[in-house]
């Protein structure tokens, strides 16, 4: 006879056999059948240790033990499964920690609960408020076969499962296919867990009640609001899961309708195969409320909403389109060209549409500015001298007397420059429009978005360390500098040209200086034909992507990298050469003012300020060479090697990702034309959106009240 008792840890011959390194179901029959003869059989099954060895049964060790069979579980399926070790756990949720996925399912296929007549969800019951249920733990493991069992026991996936999955993958990028298999097993369960909710019989998979039982209760998993009033597509787009955002447009019968028929195309009926996608929420012109009422924006969360009864018929809706959701969370995309797939490229197509045609108008009126201030105000000899009172032999105009000495000169040209007419003040409108526009653009790129962004990083900080939810957030104020300077270089061919046609303004109605009118005049022209190329780049994606390259070249990799280093290799060297040159008698001012010049431009390959350190030192010229050689090799051998290496990099990478960069701009230009339609709000024709013309024909009336779809051609078949 064997001692079937606890020894002094409370540990008895079962949880030694649970405990062993292969666990052997024979060894574990042996002892509860001998158990049942002594009738302790019972007591054997349910004995916990002591406290000191956490208070587990046997199926609790069991189920911590990554080797343990399916064979040696169902020895102890007399067990009781809802007993909680010191930890409050019980063997389900020991088994949803291990390492080994299947002894959850082992459990679970063992212990059924609704063969035992409880409920599944009675397992999460006194163990706190900010412990994980069993299905959040199964799903932010990627245990996609123990989510499905769970959901066909009755395990409620209304409270968070999306969210913790949608989470796993951007803390877990390498469990993504693992997350996603769990997302497709909540899916395929869903109509079976709604079943249960309703007690009801369910429909047959495949046929229409199904189908339309399915879209219905996804659709208010993945809108319901959780914590922070965020729903799944919400949280995806916070965190960047593009995985995941992009598993949920394609979910079939739900987000998703593929179909083939026939459909009018140009007049002619072609035989094609498409796609059918719910987009409700998605654009400005899709976020407008359900036609039967039903529909509801994301109310604030609160821990009492768990309480709630499920009503399936309610659709949440964001305050926000999901579409402004991207744009506010661009960092987190801007590596990934969400905009391209379908159905948001269609979805977004009209936005292009509108705004190519914006900035070929604005870059039109800049166009016929630019020729008509060439046509008026372009200088010649004889215009200037009639200005500023000089004379010329290729002129015959002569404001001044030969004979005069230079002060008369100067009190004529004084003279001169009050007699001359001030241009018209309309030559101003257009550059002012411009200054206000790139300020509004500075400020909302800037500005605005920062304000934003720390407003809900400190919202969001507070609402997860008060919910016990961990949200990854990538608030860097390192990226900040950058952002200021990216938004500036966007506005400052813009700001520039504005700045000199008004300095060009004053100075030619008052100005005697000839020069610093020629300055001005000369900034306009400058900046005047480069806005010309800034605002016509919007019109094509080719352009606008090598405007962004150019910009992140200079800001990033110029300024932000390779400018320090070389402002200070240049102001170095110059002041050593500067001493060296001092060993001769020479006027040291001159020396002072030019040298730093001087020396950056040999760097460059042109100037001659060696040239003239030679001629000057003459036979002392050997601690100079060496610097000076020194100095070359280090800039323009090394230095700006390095930074050609680092636009080289800097190019491919804004080239791979300038389609989205371009997309994201695209949208959100659309969207400050809407926010600041000042005029569309008192014309009868504009009570609608600004851009709903463009997306009167876009989408179709949906059969389902309150959804929205788009239709996507896959395929042409054949036509007649």
């Amino acid at each position: 006879m064997y001692n079937s008792g606890p020894d002094r840890h409370g540990c008895t011959p079962l949880h030694s056999a649970a405990l062993s390194i292969r666990p052997n179901a024979t060894i574990v029959g042996l002892l509860v059948r001998a158990a049942a003869e002594r009738g302790d059989y019972f007591r054997l099954l349910n004995e916990r240790s002591g406290a000191e060895s956490g208070r587990n049964t046997a199926l609790h060790v069991a189920a911590g033990n990554v080797h343990v069979t399916a064979e040696f579980i169902d020895e102890l399926r007399d067990s009781d499964p809802r007993l909680q070790n010191a930890e409050l756990d019980m063997a389900f949720h020991v088994a949803a920690r291990s390492t080994n996925p299947d002894i959850i399912v082992y459990l679970l296929s063992t212990f059924r609960p609704t063969n035992a007549g409880w409920d599944i969800d009675s397992v999460d019951e006194d163990r706190g408020e900010t412990a994980p249920t069993l299905v959040n733990m199964c799903a932010g493991s990627g245990n996609a076969d123990a989510v499905a069992l769970l959901i066909q026991h009755g395990a409620g996936v209304s409270q968070g499962v999306l969210h913790e999955i949608v989470i796993a993958s951007v803390k877990k990028p390498e469990m993504t296919a693992d997350l996603l298999a769990v997302y497709r097993a909540v899916v395929d369960n869903a109509v079976a867990w709604r079943c249960l909710q309703d007690s009801r019989k369910c429909p047959i998979r495949g046929s229409s009640d199904y189908n339309d039982v399915l879209r219905e209760t996804v659709i208010y998993l993945t809108t319901k609001p959780f914590v922070d009033g965020k729903n799944m597509i919400q949280r995806a787009i916070e965190l960047g899961a593009s995985e995941m955002l992009t598993a949920v447009l394609n979910t079939d019968n739900v987000y998703k309708f593929d179909e083939f028929g026939v459909r009018r195309n140009d007049r002619l009926r072609v035989m094609c195969s498409y796609s059918r996608y719910d987009v409700t929420d998605f654009a400005r012109p899709t976020a407008r409320p359900a036609e039967n009422g039903t529909s509801v924006e994301d109310p604030t969360y609160s821990s009492e909403d768990q309480d709630v009864e499920v009503d399936f018929k309610k659709h949440h809706r964001p305050k926000n389109s999901y579409l402004e959701e991207l744009l506010l969370h661009r960092d987190e995309w801007k590596d990934k060209n969400v905009l391209a797939m379908q159905p948001l490229r269609k979805m977004t197509k009209p936005y292009f549409g509108f705004v190519q045609r914006y900035y070929f108008l604005l870059g039109l009126i800049q166009l016929i500015f630019m020729i008509l201030f060439s046509a008026y105000y372009i200088p010649d000899t004889c215009t200037l001298a009639s200005m500023f009172g000089s004379t010329t032999s290729r002129c015959n105009i002569s404001t001044l007397d030969t004979s005069a000495n230079d002060s008369n000169s100067t009190v004529s040209a004084s003279a001169a420059a009050q007699e001359r007419e001030s241009p018209s003040w309309l030559w101003l409108t257009w550059p002012i429009i411009i200054f206000i526009g790139s300020m509004t653009d500075f400020f909302i790129r800037f500005v605005w978005n920062t304000a934003i962004h720390l407003a809900r990083y400190a919202h969001n900080s507070f609402t997860h360390d008060r919910s016990g939810l961990k949200v990854l957030k990538r608030l860097n104020v390192a990226v900040w500098p950058t952002k200021l300077l990216l938004a500036a270089a966007n506005s400052f061919p813009l700001m520039s040209f504005c700045v000199s046609v008004f300095v060009w303004f004053h100075r030619h109605a008052h100005c005697d200086d000839r020069q610093f009118y020629l300055e001005a005049l000369s900034m306009v022209f400058l900046f005047g034909w480069m806005v010309n190329f800034v605002l016509f780049s919007g019109i094509t994606e080719h352009l606008y992507v090598f405007l962004i390259v150019l910009n992140e070249i200079i800001v990033q990799d110029i300024i932000l990298s390779f400018i320090l280093v070389f402002v200070y290799t240049v102001v170095g060297f110059s002041f050593a050469l500067y001493s060296l040159r001092l060993k001769v008698d020479m006027s040291e001012d001159r020396l002072a003012r030019t040298t730093v010049y001087d020396v950056f431009v040999s760097s460059l390959g042109i100037g001659s300020f060696f040239e003239e350190a030679r001629t000057d030192l003459d036979d002392r010229m050997g601690l100079f060479r060496v610097v000076f050689a020194l100095y070359i090799c280090f800039t323009a051998i090394i230095l700006l090697n390095v930074l050609i290496a680092m636009m080289n990099n800097r190019y491919e990478e804004a080239k791979r990702r300038a389609e989205g960069v371009w997309r994201f701009e695209v949208i959100k230009t659309a969207h400050m034309l809407e926010d600041f339609n000042v005029v569309g709000r008192y014309l009868p024709v504009a009570k609608c959106n600004l851009l709903w013309c463009y997306f009167r024909d876009l989408y179709e009336d949906a059969k389902i009240p309150g959804r929205i779809f788009v239709d996507v051609r896959l395929k042409v078949e054949d036509g007649d």
